[in-house]
């Protein structure tokens, strides 16, 4: 369904001024085709959340690379409760206004473990 229906990313940039020294041409050439062009799903909307000068800088320089489309598909916010315009606030972090109280679930990612292991590496189970 991901594939179709296409999906939503949430981006927090806080405390990240010091890791856009790493932004160089080559190195947001090669983020943007992994993320655009090597990923089998649909980008509906991009939020990125704490904006700082340095990360509205480095979007100017981006900006005219971006297709017309993906560029109406990325929005920035300089505070987080502004999610919840978009996002119902059950699918939000507390830490970011909404109502979502645990959302990184040890035992769901516990189980997702075990399962993993289940699987040789590279597919499922040889049965023959």
């Amino acid at each position: 369904m991901t594939q179709i229906s296409g999906f939503k990313i949430i981006y927090d940039f806080k405390d990240t001024n010091k890791r856009f020294r790493y932004c160089t041409p080559q190195n947001i050439n090669i983020y943007y085709n992994a993320a655009f062009n090597c990923v089998p799903g649909r980008y509906k909307e991009i939020h990125c959340v704490n904006k700082s000068v340095i990360l509205t800088a480095v979007w100017a320089v981006l900006k005219p690379f971006l297709s017309e489309k993906m560029r109406k598909r990325i929005f920035f916010h300089s505070n987080p409760e502004d999610l919840l315009n978009y996002f119902p606030s059950s699918t939000i972090p507390t830490q970011y206004g909404g109502s979502l109280d645990n959302h990184h679930d040890s035992e769901l990612m516990q189980k997702l473990n075990e399962e993993f292991e289940n699987y040789p590496h590279g597919g499922l189970p040889n049965y023959f």
